[in-house]
C-alpha cells in the first residue's frame, strides 16, 4: 500500500504486510550538472570583468576575482552535496531501523517496544518542528532537512502506521 497523496513528494511512504518504510530526502532544485553549468556562466562573466579591469591597468581586481570564484565552486559544491542525503525509517512491529546515507552509510536498529518519538514545537513556530528517535536515553534525529510540509507528511505516515508521537505542545492542532 502506498500512502503518497502529495504528487511533489519528497518523502515516500510503502506499506508492505506489517512493515512501514518512510523515505526522506532533501529538496533538489538543481543536479550537480546544473551547478557546474551555472557555476560556469558565473566563472566568464567574472572573467570577462576582471579581464576588462586588467587591461585598463587595475590587475589587483584579479586575485579577489580568483578568490570570489573559488569561495563560490566551494559553496555551491558543498550546497549541492547536502542535497544527496536520505533516511529511511522502516518500522515494523517489533523493530525501529534507522538509515542515514550522508557522509557514509549508518544503520541504527532499535527495538520498538523502548522508542518514542518527540516532536519538539517552538512556542511562535518561528522553527520547523524537530523530530528525534528516543530510545534508552540516545536521541537520533529524524527528517532535520524537510520542510514544513514533508514534515507534516513524515508525521502522517507515523500516526498512520501506529507510531506514537510526544508532542510538546501537545494541546495544539
Amino acid at each position: 500500500m502506498n500512502l503518497n497523496f502529495w504528487p511533489t513528494t519528497l518523502i515516500r511512504i510503502t506499506q508492505r504486510h506489517q512493515t512501514t518504510e518512510i523515505l526522506m530526502r532533501p529538496n533538489r532544485s538543481a543536479s550537480w550538472r546544473e551547478t557546474k553549468t551555472v557555476w560556469l556562466v558565473f566563472f566568464l562573466v567574472v572573467l570577462v570583468i576582471a579581464m576588462a579591469w586588467a587591461a585598463a591597468g587595475v590587475w589587483i581586481v584579479l586575485p579577489f576575482a580568483g578568490i570570489e570564484l573559488g569561495l563560490l565552486g566551494y559553496l555551491m559544491y558543498r550546497t549541492n552535496w547536502q542535497t544527496y542525503q536520505q533516511q529511511r525509517l522502516i518500522i515494523s512491529p517489533s523493530l525501529l531501523v534507522l538509515e542515514h546515507d550522508y557522509h557514509r552509510h549508518q544503520t541504527v536498529k532499535l527495538a520498538r517496544c523502548h522508542c518514542q518519538i518527540t516532536v519538539t514545537e517552538t512556542e511562535g513556530h518561528w522553527q520547523l518542528p524537530l523530530y528525534v528517535i528516543c530510545c534508552q536515553g540516545r536521541q537520533y534525529p529524524v527528517g532535520a532537512f524537510l520542510n514544513l510540509n514533508d514534515l507534516k507528511q513524515l508525521q502522517y505516515g507515523l500516526i498512520h502506521c501506529g507510531v506514537g508521537l510526544c508532542r510538546n505542545r501537545w494541546w495544539e492542532s
